[in-house]
């Protein structure tokens, strides 16, 4: 670990280690994905008391209705039938369901007034079309590791890979087997984020709406492991999960940027790539990401129905973390992402491919974190030739984008090439990943529910 930071603390410290109101250290990074503007009020809105005191209350709040339903789960293995009938059928079709079930339940069909449903079935519609190729490749990956901060959102991905003790978790890392795993986790999010964004993304008990309720309790199954295992399992640092420093493992402030991430990477592909969504598309997009956070137990106050306000709140959250808070956790997580070798999995058969691919992220990796954050967490550095292609390929993108303008054909074929990717190419990869590490894929997930 580096001897100096360049983030500097307050006097009064914050409650949580780690939180940081002072820290410059994510500025670029805010300044490349939503600009100086957005940056400069996110910087006035984490001087505020209000903002401080919201966002160090949120780290210590989890899941409510999800986690005192796995609780009753855990003490009476039968509610899980009922579950699994009231998130397909209503909570009408339970006979004598419990409380919690009930709570759950009322909490997941009833969504606040922000939202309008017929804008987050468009909202999925543009995640699933504008996520195309061209956005993935360009700025997907690298955006979706802007989780890396978020240390429960980092644990939990250590937790359900179980790291072995005595090795540190960069040792666990470069073991091939451990990023093989970490490579199979990364499929089965995405393959979330498409199921979720399917047609009836919206509607209750909608096979989305399932998704959704399912992966909401395997959070609850993590938090509460992580939670109560600590005699059996490190995070190093710190010994176990000590709630007083880092609040609640995958915490209510944490689910508030796991979807945000990869409309980050939208956000990117248009102020960037000239990508042809409209004002009331992008509006639709951050309905749909909120919605999703609301269904994963983020509280109304971490809600945001613009773009402008979600955009603003994810900077500012980006701009608290503190850099050196579980540096070695970071530092593994980056350096497992710069050797998944995704695009192997994606296209096995072709070496041009996977060079001109690997390429073409690394230097994205390098233009949105930066020199600065990229040293610091002794991350790879892309090579001259793969920055040469990228910004060669960023003019190409940045035309075919402009040019879709004036083509109604030429948009629907990049509209197609999203659901694809999504649909198709994903899902396919992900079986080839699964057939090629054989016993290393399985049992990824602690709960199937």
């Amino acid at each position: 670990m580096p001897n100096t930071v360049t983030a500097v603390r307050r006097d009064a410290a914050p409650a949580l280690k780690r939180l940081d109101f002072e820290s410059h250290f994510w500025d670029g990074i805010v300044d490349r994905c939503f600009g100086k503007a957005t940056r400069k009020r996110a910087r006035r809105l984490i001087q505020t008391p209000e903002f401080q005191e919201m966002l160090e209350r949120n780290f210590m709040t989890g899941d409510v209705q999800s986690d005192r339903l796995v609780r009753k789960m855990r003490t009476d293995p039968e509610i899980r039938k009922d579950y699994q009938i009231a998130i397909s059928s209503g909570i009408d079709a339970v006979d004598s369901p419990c409380p919690e079930l009930v709570a759950f339940m009322k909490h997941a069909v009833n969504i606040p007034d922000i939202f309008d449903r017929d804008m987050i079935e468009l909202g999925a519609h543009v995640f699933l079309t504008q996520f195309n190729p061209i956005t993935f490749f360009a700025y997907g990956w690298p955006c979706a590791l802007l989780q890396g901060p978020s240390v429960g959102i980092t644990a939990a991905a250590w937790y359900t890979n179980q790291p072995q003790k005595p090795l540190t978790l960069l040792e666990n890392v470069k073991r091939p087997e451990f990023y093989q795993r970490l490579l199979v986790r990364f499929m089965e999010t995405f393959k979330w984020f498409a199921a979720v964004a399917q047609p009836g993304a919206s509607q209750p008990y909608s096979a989305a709406f399932q998704e959704n309720c399912r992966i909401r309790i395997i959070h609850s199954q993590i938090r509460a492991h992580m939670e109560t295992d600590n005699p059996t399992w490190n995070f190093d640092p710190p010994i176990g999960w000590m709630v007083d420093e880092l609040g609640t493992p995958l915490s209510a402030a944490e689910g508030s940027i796991v979807v945000t991430t990869l409309a980050t990477a939208i956000v990117m592909s248009r102020r960037h790539l000239s990508q042809q969504i409209s004002d009331r598309e992008m509006e639709a997009l951050f309905q749909f990401t909120s919605y999703l956070n609301y269904m994963q137990g983020v509280p109304e106050d971490l809600l945001f129905a613009n773009v402008d306000d979600t955009a603003l709140y994810f900077a500012a959250y980006l701009m608290t973390m503190a850099p050196d808070c579980t540096y070695e956790s970071i530092e593994a997580l980056i350096y497992a992402a710069q050797h998944l070798h995704l695009e192997e999995a994606l296209f096995p058969d072709s070496k041009p491919m996977q060079m001109l691919l690997g390429g073409l992220m690394s230097a994205s990796f390098d233009e949105i974190y930066g020199v600065p954050f990229l040293n610091y967490y002794n991350a790879k550095r892309a090579p001259g030739w793969a920055k040469s292609i990228f910004r060669s390929t960023k003019v190409a993108f940045r035309g075919i984008n402009l040019l879709s303008a004036r083509s109604h054909r030429l948009r629907a074929l990049l509209d197609q090439s999203g659901l694809m990717f999504w649909n198709d190419i994903f899902p396919a990869a992900e079986e080839r990943i699964k057939q090629h590490y054989a016993g290393i894929a399985e049992g990824t997930d602690l709960v199937r529910s």
